[in-house]
């Protein structure tokens, strides 16, 4: 009978209750390591110390699963219908076009030749020793990838910037959480979210084989008004293509308009000759701030969670509300507001004038994109970076957020996974 052993550097509570989920459907026995606060060499150390440990303490020819923080067991399937035959399986990944091995998901089979690998790999790893190069684990354990050469659909790695390949088949036994080089690791929201989803499906809350169900958004028209002609208003925009979130966010801002008392503008089609629908933002001020006091643009990735703060109190020392972005840039443009003033009438104007201009607006980023447009116009008229608000202010990452968060923007991650963190964060209001 397998053994699942926990190897768990911070010990999450949703990812220890996956294992014991897991093991406890399968009638496995489970046992848990801490590994808390070590550095690298010595958390490997502890880890093929236990991995040894184990298949010392479990009968002749069964198998030791071993699964980090980073491994969410995604099917109730059993391990050993997966494996027969096999001495084990230690998944690599592709990433960056390259075959990566990965120690976060294990399974080997207790035998002399498995205890031996352990016992040279421990030889290996001597903390007094440089690095070692050489694999990790015996290659008759080495399998590929879910989705690439391997024969086995056992595991795949997942993270907010890698597309979620394992949606499109099957879902695979385990899910392992990979690191990007690029981006800042794999945030705790992400982490979170996805592991309350999966375990709901693996407890039998949720349907099998749709950890991300779309989003059906309701019968709409291209154009919404709500509660017209306040002082302040907010506006939005988005697209079919992207209405399973959009519509989500734009229940969030009628939400806060409601409460607040202003116009929430919504868009939902816009044809402009010769640009992405993306760029329509200057436009779409200018068409609306001669009607009120102040508008504020919202994008369709954004949610209002915390609906106390006054967006009109932003303007009270400032005609321009805006907040610093996390990159090279002036501002972020994914929160815009303006007040209605000779002045910012004239800004937008030159803003649409510049995008006029422009010969690729075939998209988002083409170009630029129309944050660099607002940053040249605005940084141009005087605008200083110590005008404008901090990122816990409004257009807070989504990754900063918190309880007390106000506007929260759901940027740099893939379509499926937006749709899961903004539909789990917005449940979270009615809670």
């Amino acid at each position: 009978m397998p053994h699942v052993l926990s190897f768990l550097a911070a010990g999450p509570p949703e990812v220890e209750r996956n294992h014991r989920l897991y093991a406890g459907l399968n009638g496995y026995s489970r046992s848990a390591v801490s590994s808390a606060g070590l550095p690298d060499i010595h958390r490997r150390q502890l880890m093929w110390n236990s991995l040894l440990h184990g298949l010392r303490r479990i009968p002749e020819g069964d198998l030791l699963v071993l699964a980090t923080d980073d491994v969410l067991f995604a099917r109730r399937d059993p391990v050993e219908a997966l494996l027969a035959g096999r001495a084990g399986a230690v998944p690599t990944f592709t990433l960056e076009g390259r075959g990566v091995a990965r120690d976060q998901f294990q399974v080997w089979r207790n035998t002399s030749a498995n205890r031996e690998a352990l016992v040279a790999r421990i030889a290996r790893s001597a903390v007094h020793l440089p690095p070692e190069q050489a694999p990790d684990a015996p290659d008759d354990l080495r399998v590929g990838e879910a989705h690439g050469a391997g024969d086995i659909r056992l595991a795949e790695m997942c993270n907010v910037r890698f597309s979620p390949r394992w949606l499109l088949q099957d879902v695979p036994l385990a899910l392992v959480i990979g690191d990007h080089p690029e981006y800042a690791g794999s945030p705790v929201v992400f982490r979170d979210t996805l592991s309350r989803l999966v375990n709901r499906q693996l407890s039998g809350e949720g349907a099998a084989g749709r950890l991300l169900e779309p989003q059906v958004p309701p019968a709409t028209g291209p154009v919404d008004v709500f509660q017209p002609r306040r002082p302040g208003a907010l506006l939005c925009l988005y697209t079919p293509n992207i209405a399973s979130f959009g519509c989500i966010a734009e229940a969030s801002f009628r939400r806060y308009c409601g409460i607040q008392g202003l116009t929430l503008y919504t868009h939902r089609a816009l044809t402009l000759p010769g640009m992405s629908p993306a760029w329509a933002k200057p436009f779409l001020l200018r068409q609306h701030l001669r009607d009120h006091d102040w508008v504020m643009w919202v994008d369709s990735d954004v949610l209002i969670l915390n609906a106390r703060p006054s967006a009109a109190a932003l303007f009270d020392d400032r005609d321009i509300v805006a907040a610093h972005d996390i990159g090279p840039w002036l501002l972020n443009a994914g929160i815009l507001g303006f007040r209605n003033t000779p002045r910012n009438l004239e800004l937008l104007d030159t803003v649409c004038e510049a995008i006029e201009r422009i010969d690729d607006k075939s998209s988002t980023y083409a170009s630029g994109g129309d944050q660099t447009v607002f940053c040249d116009v605005l940084g141009a008229s005087g605008l200083r970076a110590e005008e404008l608000c901090d990122l816990l202010t409004i257009n807070t990452p989504w990754y900063y957020r918190d309880r007390s968060s106000f506007m929260v923007h759901y940027y740099g991650m893939q379509p499926e996974y937006r749709l899961m963190i903004m539909r789990e964060d917005f449940a979270s209001l009615a809670g």
